[in-house]
């Protein structure tokens, strides 16, 4: 069942103009596609057929398929000949050389769902988390400042538990964004956790919060997400990207 935030579209109806982002979401198969190794690069191809786990290697190999075919429609090219390049902690990216476009995207993952947000903006970045209970300390303790981790103390374990997932998403959809590991000084983005979320302090800049724009969601239910970009304005549309929408065989025209 799709999420009611989201709407079943077909990404050739959709048109991204410079202040829209376009958040996908995926339900990953556990089959990888029929004509996966001809859509994807050598390279591609022997990263995620790593996966040991057969599952896995299925949703990760149908998720980067479905991206290829998604940003297809976007740059007007056949899923394969699109150039991807992984950055050293592991985003994948367009490559500046191949492609002359101001197109951005960034992809989570968790268990078998995806979210792809594309925009035309040079900081993006997104991330899901499912909500489960965890030892939490030491990520705080890693991850957290003190005054985020005073915040936590004192509530009920449900709020705590999602609190904790509410700034893990909002701290990595900043990192992914800058194009960073997630421990890369966390602990040094500091957001209010309350709602709607708010960014205090970014590696010690007060003002941080008038750079940036966050959108949070609901990926399914127990699944939470954030959406952060470089300040907008922005207009988040929401879709479903149906495993028939991302077949794409033809060269479409940009949108």
């Amino acid at each position: 069942m799709i999420s009611s935030q989201f709407a079943a579209a077909n990404p050739e109806t959709q048109v991204l103009d410079e202040s829209s982002v376009h958040l996908w979401r995926l339900v990953l198969r556990d089959q990888e596609p029929s004509d996966v190794q001809e859509v994807l690069d050598p390279s591609e191809w022997r990263r995620l057929s790593r996966f040991l786990d057969p599952v896995m290697r299925a949703r990760r190999l149908d998720c980067r398929y479905r991206l290829r075919c998604l940003l297809s429609h976007y740059l007007g090219l056949p899923p394969a000949d699109i150039r991807l390049r992984t950055g050293p902690h592991g985003r994948p990216h367009l490559q500046e050389s191949a492609h002359a476009t101001d197109l951005n995207f960034n992809v989570s993952h968790a268990a078998d769902l995806a979210m792809i947000a594309v925009a035309r903006c040079p900081l993006l970045g997104v991330d899901i988390e499912r909500i489960h209970a965890i030892q939490r300390q030491g990520l705080l303790r890693r991850c957290f400042s003190t005054d985020e981790r005073k915040r936590l103390q004192g509530r009920s374990e449900a709020d705590q538990q999602r609190l904790f997932f509410r700034g893990w998403t909002a701290k990595e959809a900043v990192l992914k964004a800058e194009g960073t590991g997630v421990f890369h000084n966390a602990a040094g983005i500091e957001f209010s956790l309350g709602d709607p979320i708010r960014l205090l302090r970014l590696r010690g800049d007060p003002v941080a919060d008038q750079h940036w724009f966050f959108h949070e969601f609901v990926a399914a239910p127990l699944v939470t997400g954030m959406l952060a970009l470089a300040a907008g304005p922005w207009q988040v549309h929401q879709f479903e990207l149906e495993p028939e929408a991302a077949l794409a065989s033809q060269s479409p025209a940009p949108v």
